[in-house]
Parts: structure tokens; C-alpha cells; sequence
């Protein structure tokens, strides 16, 4: 019996890990942070998504050069209008999210509280890097 209860305790943890890993960022719960530090790691999950954006974005777009042998300008340009605008709908969801989750932490705690979160410090440095406004 207390085999069985370890096996389930230990894939019941297992299960609670993959599917916390691979919550998209857009489908956080405010009902699901407890804490100030719970808010924290919603922010940080919301900056790695905005620095996967900016190299997506490099990616789709920047790098994304014309070659005339391949299509005319128009098609080009057309195409790459598409993309643009789904990669900044996609960027738009990622604001939304972070503004709800901001007003909700700056009505439960005082910037102090936040900012004695040990992934504090991690999470300024991943916002600048993920060109998404922290404030």
C-alpha cells in the first residue's frame, strides 16, 4: 500500500510539474497566485514568452529578406504584412496579460513585497531583454 501511495504522490508531483512548465503564459489565473512571489514567477513566464516574440520576430521578419527570383515585391510585401500582423496580435495578448497581472499585484502588495521575491532581480533583467514595458 504505501508503494502505491508513493507511486501516486510521485506521479501526481510529476504531472503538476509538466503541466506548470507548459502553461502558456496568456493562460495564467489570477486566482492561481497566492503570493507575491507567485506574482513574480507569472511576470517572469510572461517575459520569457516576450523574448521568445523579439526572436521570433527577428526571425519572421527582420531576417526575412526579398529574393525577386522567388516572388514579386507585392507578394513579398503581402506576405510579410501577414505575418507582422499576427506576430504583434500575438504580442498584444502577452500585454494584456501582463497589465492584468500587474494591476493585480500592485492591489494585493506594495512594491517592497515584490521586490523581496528572490526571482526579482532575474525578472527586471528579463524584461529589458524582452522589449515588454515592466511598468
Amino acid at each position: 500500500m504505501k508503494k502505491v501511495m508513493m507511486a501516486f504522490i510521485a506521479f501526481s508531483f510529476a504531472s503538476m510539474t509538466m503541466l506548470s512548465c507548459t502553461q502558456k503564459p496568456e493562460e495564467i489565473k489570477l486566482s492561481d497566485l497566492k503570493t507575491a512571489c507567485d506574482f513574480v514567477s507569472a511576470l517572469g513566464k510572461i517575459a520569457d514568452a516576450g523574448i521568445k516574440w523579439e526572436e521570433k520576430y527577428d526571425k519572421e521578419i527582420i531576417k526575412d529578406h526579398f529574393d525577386s527570383e522567388k516572388e514579386g515585391l507585392e507578394i513579398y510585401e503581402k506576405r510579410k504584412k501577414e505575418k507582422e500582423d499576427k506576430l504583434f496580435a500575438e504580442r498584444e495578448v502577452l500585454k494584456k496579460k501582463l497589465r492584468e497581472i500587474t494591476e493585480a499585484a500592485g492591489k494585493k502588495y506594495t512594491e517592497t513585497e515584490v521586490k523581496e521575491c528572490p526571482d526579482f532581480e532575474m525578472l527586471e533583467k528579463k524584461f529589458k531583454d524582452s522589449g515588454l514595458p515592466l511598468k
